[in-house]
């Protein structure tokens, strides 16, 4: 899928099932979150704590993560630090009240890409999608130009042992 050429929301939630994860533990702001996401076209999945989300990152690595900071059992930090050891790319969005700037410098420190504080607006959240879009488009781009690559390796070879 060519990113450029799409402005269907395909590079954040693939084909056959939802890839973007809402991570909150309050309901009101969970079906908020999830309500904006639909109006852009995409697909969620609700975990309503960080544990809840590793496990269900396990069975469908979600390209995109728009995750609550404070949660029990497992804050939204924790669960970015915990993701960001998986082998795949993935787009960590955190909202949070706490919009101190030390707070937004501790956010990035742990690996978030984006920070938005509560409560959420609709045209920012709107203009994170679209940077998560472009971002996650270029590195669909990197990963298949990387398989071409490999392809061609392979058959230099093969042609070489010849």
């Amino acid at each position: 899928m060519e990113f450029l050429e799409s402005t269907s929301a395909d590079v954040l939630i693939g084909r056959d099932k939802p890839r973007v994860l809402v991570v909150e533990d309050d309901p009101v702001s969970a079906m908020l979150v999830r309500k904006l996401l639909k109006a852009e076209g995409i697909e969620t999945d609700h975990a309503v704590n960080g544990k809840q989300a590793v496990e269900m990152f396990k069975d469908n690595p979600y390209r995109l993560v728009v995750s609550d900071w404070m949660m029990p059992e497992m804050s939204g930090i924790e669960l970015c630090k915990s993701l960001r050891a998986s082998e795949n790319y993935l787009y960590f969005v955190l909202c949070s009240a706490k919009g101190e700037r030390a707070d937004r410098v501790e956010a990035f420190e742990a690996g978030v890409d984006d920070f938005l504080s509560k409560p959420l607006d609709k045209d920012e959240l709107r203009s994170r999608l679209t940077v998560a879009r472009r971002i996650l488009g270029s590195e669909d781009k990197l990963t298949q130009q990387k398989r071409e690559l490999e392809r061609a390796s392979v058959s230099l070879h093969e042609m070489n042992a010849n």
